[in-house]
């Protein structure tokens, strides 16, 4: 029960930490926006009654408290309404290709470890050049949207398009954690857990939980990032083609928006996979709950 108590003064910092990290990280971006041609004017005309301090933080205020990120300046339109689908589209696009990244990368590395020059490991990596080759069909539907050869219903292709964004990160993940798993299972606590009778995969568990909680640390960004490029070639409506119909448009409120959401989404995602580690590393076993 002590434990348990201990863990809510933990959660509270790490919630106060991405409070803290998103109003630094959009009040520099508010501030640039007052300094840039066009959206400045924007901004100016969104501060007139309290200043530029004041309505930044009555903005900030109405995001945390209510979720309200403010009106388009085009149509008046409520920002959170417009972009529920592009949030909803963006973590599909990205989920999925974190999943496939993870899937393919754990199996393949553990085969790489445990049994490498087994017949089966050869087909399992001829499979997966097959699957990871489908990317093949969104390069294909780039090809005919660019120079106009047909139309495609790009939403159909989520699947495909997932496989693009997956495969790739999928070679360097499985080149890390094969690293990570031959370390893990050459070390010499293992072998001595091994010979003495001990289960294999319980030594070998919590290490291998840090390796693939770190590659989905270092993974999740850069898949977001991917999603957005995919989502602009092929106009699909996720964040992606809202931020470039943002600066086009000189939405402020809309970029805010996006940066809000992909920040919360990157910092919590951190601040969980730190908290995972705490539990899973013997060594901060000591620190975790404080």
């Amino acid at each position: 029960m002590v434990d348990r108590l201990k863990l809510i003064p933990r959660i509270g910092k790490s919630l106060l930490f991405i409070v803290v990290m998103l109003f630094l990280i959009c009040g520099i971006e508010f501030f640039l926006f007052s300094l840039s041609p066009g959206m400045g004017e924007q901004i100016q005309e969104y501060s007139r009654q309290g200043g530029l301090l004041l309505s930044y933080l009555s903005w900030f205020k109405n995001v945390i408290i209510h979720f309200d990120f403010g009106r388009k300046v085009s149509d008046g339109a409520l920002v959170t309404h417009t972009l529920k689908y592009a949030v909803w589209f963006t973590t599909k696009l990205t989920m999925g290709a974190l999943f496939f990244t993870l899937f393919f990368s754990i199996t393949s590395a553990l085969l790489n470890t445990l049994q490498p020059r087994k017949w089966y490991t050869r087909l399992y990596y001829s499979t997966l050049s097959v699957i990871s080759g489908f990317h093949l069909i969104a390069l294909g539907a780039l090809a005919q949207k660019l120079f106009g050869l047909a139309e495609i219903n790009r939403v159909s292709l989520l699947p495909i398009l997932i496989l693009a964004l997956g495969n790739g990160s999928v070679s360097d993940a499985i080149s890390y954690l094969t690293q990570s798993f031959e370390r893990i299972f050459n070390s010499d606590y293992i072998k001595a857990a091994k010979a003495r009778g001990g289960n294999l995969w319980i030594n070998a568990g919590y290490e291998m939980g840090i390796s693939i909680l770190s590659l989905i640390n270092s993974r999740f960004p850069y898949l977001i990032g991917g999603a957005f490029i995919i989502e602009y070639f092929y106009e699909i409506r996720g964040l992606g083609y809202w931020i470039i119909t943002g600066i086009k448009g000189r939405e402020v409120l809309y970029l805010l928006a996006i940066t809000f959401i992909v920040a919360f989404a990157v910092l919590l995602l951190n601040q969980t996979i730190q908290f995972l580690h705490s539990l899973l590393d013997p060594r901060l076993k000591k620190e975790k709950l404080y």
